[in-house]
């Protein structure tokens, strides 16, 4: 549901899949990658052997999608605290 939102909101920018690529790539190039390799580092200081390169990339890209989820996580209660604090004050009514 949330990528055809996304992909609403991006043709009615006018941008269109071409534009939607072009971001995309962009994107990649500026958070990903540069997280993905900063994981790939503290992962290589801590560890005091050498691990294979698969393990690497699945360690990054598990350890990205976990603090997405905390991202999105805190952003949602963020956003909701303002109605459970409504909630709040209306039940010692």
């Amino acid at each position: 549901m949330l990528v055809g939102i996304g992909a609403l909101a991006l043709l009615l920018a006018g941008l269109g899949p071409d534009g939607a690529t072009a971001q995309f790539a962009v994107f990649d190039a500026v958070v990903i990658e540069p997280a993905m390799r900063l994981l790939i580092s503290v992962l290589d200081m801590l560890v005091p052997f050498d691990l294979p390169g698969w393990f690497k990339q699945l360690y990054a890209i598990v350890a990205l999608i976990a603090v997405a989820g905390l991202v999105l996580s805190t952003v949602a209660g963020l956003m909701l605290l303002p109605v459970f604090y409504a909630l709040y004050r209306d039940a010692g009514r």
